[in-house]
């Protein structure tokens, strides 16, 4: 899983988009429903880059945020996989 940030919201306010290999979601809500289809037993991993852009950085970035991501994605059979940035 990586992520991508529209190159035209630089300026104003990031949006970002995830993606699973040749699939993108708009949103964190629309990859939680994307989930839901993925195989059982399937695996996410996910290095963040840690970079901060002014108005508004990675999503997923508090670990409350990434625990909600990871209980739900074991809710689907899905194990999240983590890799901290350096």
């Amino acid at each position: 899983m990586s992520i991508a940030c529209f190159s035209d919201t630089l300026t104003t306010r990031p949006e970002w988009i995830f993606v699973v290999g040749s699939t993108a979601f708009r949103s964190l809500n629309a990859l939680k429903a994307g989930i839901t289809h993925f195989p059982k037993g399937s695996t996410l991993t996910w290095r963040p880059s840690g970079k901060s852009i002014e108005g508004g950085g990675e999503p997923l970035t508090s670990d409350a945020d990434r625990k909600a991501f990871a209980a739900h994605c074991a809710s689907h059979g899905i194990r999240f996989i983590l890799v901290p940035a350096m």
